[in-house]
């Protein structure tokens, strides 16, 4: 989706040599080449070209181009021809069944392309990073957002959770549901999963829920996020923890330099009063 699409047409023509024919002058003949697409029962004209003949032909539709033309020149054939079709920038409103005839003399020949297309979604998994629950308490709500993919059809997500007391994969347990689909303007779509965990145990600590999405458009694995189940009580320090008593031990150690020094002079300060009395 998006991109462009190009469908490769190749066509071979051998001259009759019967000795009714009309004979023709050396070299390949000219040709006609339409290409229409079919989709949910309509059928539209996007291009027709008649390389090596003058005459009107409507104007291509959707940025269409043919590459039409003889791949040879041979006085007395046979000839193959070139009829690829390009379109730019597909959108899911170009699918379907394409159809490319050739009219050439005495003959006329069309062969069908289906051409499909596909999105991949992007997936965003919230909250992000962490998920904190105390033990006996059900984690918040987990949304997986699965965002601008085409077609809408074949989607699945699959909730799991990594590690924990048995150290594999398995189903998520909780009550989970699906949005309704939400349309954007270029024709993909989006969703929201949605999975409410049980209560946790000490042991989950540090365990993985992940949202797994698979779709026609993605490799047999799919596409994951997944965020860490902290249980209350059983982190140890963070980063943020450790930078903050390296901060503290420092302010420390300055405000007792700071009190010695002071210490220091008033003791000096007593001892110079003495000597002058």
């Amino acid at each position: 989706m998006g991109q462009d699409a190009l469908l490769d047409l190749s066509f071979a023509y051998v001259p009759l040599t019967s000795k009714a024919a009309t004979p023709l002058a050396p070299g390949p003949p000219p040709f006609g080449l339409e290409w229409r697409r079919q989709h949910l029962g309509k059928g539209h004209l996007l291009l027709a070209v008649t390389p090596g003949l003058n005459g009107q032909v409507p104007a291509a539709q959707e940025g269409s181009v043919a590459f039409a033309a003889w791949d040879d020149d041979e006085p007395w054939g046979p000839w193959t021809g070139n009829g690829t079709f390009w379109l730019p920038a597909v959108q899911p409103s170009q699918e379907g069944t394409y159809l490319a005839t050739v009219h050439l003399p005495y003959l006329q020949g069309q062969i069908t392309l289906e051409l499909a297309v596909q999105k991949t979604p992007t997936v965003t998994l919230t909250p992000a990073a962490l998920v904190w629950a105390a033990p006996g308490e059900a984690p918040p709500e987990l949304l997986c957002l699965v965002s601008h993919f085409y077609p809408s059809q074949g989607l699945e997500v699959e909730w799991e959770l990594r590690g924990g007391p048995e150290g594999h994969f398995q189903k998520a347990e909780g009550q989970r549901w699906l949005s309704a689909l939400r349309h954007h303007s270029d024709g993909s779509v989006s969703l929201y999963a949605h999975l409410q965990p049980p209560p946790v145990t000490s042991e989950q600590h540090g365990a993985r829920y992940a949202c797994r999405v698979h779709h026609p458009s993605l490799p047999a694995l799919g596409r994951s996020a997944e965020v860490t189940l902290q249980v209350a009580g059983f982190s140890g320090p963070s980063l943020e923890d450790g930078i903050g008593l390296f901060l503290s031990a420092f302010l420390l150690l300055g405000l007792l330099k700071a009190l010695s020094w002071a210490v220091a002079y008033l003791t000096t300060q007593n001892s110079m009063e003495k000597k002058t009395e």
